[in-house]
């Protein structure tokens, strides 16, 4: 399905496919070690929370975290969001009943075993139950209580004050969200705990006082909660959707959307999937069901998939030599070599296209309105600037799928995740402007 081995000499096949087992061996020698570890943590993982589990529906598995896990959290979670979880966990471990978990990018990088993504927040999921107590004791800290508009699901948002141990004196703010979710009638993309519900969660320990102890989700149930973003949001990613929005929420859409995430949830998956689409792809099957938007996002992607495919063949030269060089890589042009760093980067240079398209569509459609008062030389005017702004656009989307040439064909699944970012938004936002544009083109000549 994702194959991108065509193009290469035998021997270079075969040495890639040694390199391939290689890596794979000893992947799964990494991950029984781990399964060892994580039985004989099964028990420690109980200590303090066993009375809360019991008030949960749905079966939930707790084990306390592994030797890589722990590694993980102390190299890549910055010292504010180590301090921000000190001070949430405190509060959280003292106020509620019930479990609650610690979700978004902090069990995302203690999940992953490779990626370099930088956290910039603090997500936490607990039980509505104790929703009343947590949301007046934070209410004191200038947090604010909402309701998520989508799933009806309250949460509490706001920012906590952390001393910045690099500056003494000096403090850094964290922005902290928790949502209180519902195990009888499920209120969130996913509910652990909730009847005929099976998760695993981690107990992480920040120090010696087992107060300040979090707990996250384990790969699996992140998997499922990205997978469950993504059939959404792609879907949500065109331009009827973006100018639907608009129009009735003006510019605090823009701040509101989550549909352009859908890049940075691909990333995840990849990363959490051992790098493998065909993980992926199996394992969005499985979530997406009969649910007809993710039986059609999973098409596109496989369409996506087939195109990708396609690249090495086409950026085959006359001479063999030349055709073995290896390719820099989507992420060596956009950032140094890192996935996650690399899409931040595309996705703020696609999102300012996003947003010019739409304000230029805007204006073009004001113009159009007065079609009727404008003499035939208007008219030829406005066609030619219509047509300015088609070229604009189209070369603009030519000049990004040129860094396609360059996609490595060693790690390719660093690149696909860019591919798809950049045909999603050729197809969903820069075509159907085009033949917008064109359609009024048309009615000009009327």
């Amino acid at each position: 399905m994702f194959n991108m081995e065509k193009g290469f000499n035998p021997a270079e096949l075969a040495k890639q496919e040694e390199e391939k087992k290689k890596k794979e061996e000893q992947r799964k020698e990494n991950n029984k070690n781990e399964e060892r570890e994580n039985e004989e943590n099964n028990e420690k993982g109980l200590e303090g929370l066993d009375s809360k589990i019991e008030k949960m529906p749905g079966e939930l598995n707790i084990r306390e975290s592994n030797e890589a896990e722990k590694k993980r959290l102390k190299e890549r979670i910055p010292q504010s969001q180590m301090e921000a979880l000190k001070k949430s966990a405190k509060v959280f471990n003292e106020i509620c009943e019930y479990p609650w978990y610690v979700t978004g990018s902090i069990a995302f990088l203690i999940n992953a075993e490779d990626s370099n993504k930088q956290p910039d927040d603090v997500d936490i999921i607990f039980h509505e139950e104790d929703f009343k107590k947590i949301s007046e004791y934070y209410q004191k800290e200038g947090f604010e209580s909402k309701v998520a508009e989508e799933t009806n699901c309250p949460f509490i948002t706001g920012f906590m004050e952390v001393e910045n141990k690099g500056e003494k004196g000096k403090e850094k703010t964290v922005e902290m969200e928790a949502f209180a979710q519902s195990t009888e009638n499920p209120n969130g993309l996913i509910n652990p705990g909730t009847k005929k519900t099976k998760y695993n969660i981690i107990k992480n320990s920040l120090s010696e006082n087992e107060k300040e102890d979090f707990y996250i989700l384990d790969k699996e149930a992140q998997i499922e909660l990205y997978t469950k973003n993504l059939i959404k949001e792609i879907g949500d990613y065109n331009l009827d959707s973006t100018l639907k929005n608009l129009e009735k929420e003006g510019e605090e859409f823009y701040q509101k959307d989550k549909s352009k995430k859908f890049a940075f949830r691909l990333a995840n998956l990849f990363e959490l999937n051992n790098n493998n689409p065909k993980e992926i792809i199996s394992k969005y099957r499985e979530i997406a069901g009969n649910d007809d938007k993710g039986i059609n996002n999973l098409k596109i992607l496989l369409q996506i998939g087939k195109e990708f495919n396609k690249i090495p063949e086409e950026n085959q030269t006359e001479e063999p030599e030349k055709n073995q060089e290896e390719k820099k890589g989507l992420t060596n042009i956009l950032n140094e070599g890192h996935l996650q760093e690399s899409v931040a980067k595309l996705q703020e240079k696609i999102e300012s296209q996003r947003k010019d398209i739409v304000n230029i569509y805007s204006e073009i459609q004001k113009k159009y309105k007065d079609i009727k008062s404008l003499s035939k030389a208007e008219k030829i005017k406005f066609k030619e600037e219509i047509a300015t702004k088609i070229a604009e656009k189209e070369e603009m989307i030519s000049e990004f799928l040129n860094y396609n040439e360059e996609i490595n064909k060693k790690e390719y699944y660093k690149d696909l995740p860019i591919y798809t970012f950049t045909t999603i938004f050729k197809n969903n936002y820069i075509e159907p402007f085009c033949k917008k544009m064109e359609e009024i083109s048309n009615q000009l000549d009327k």
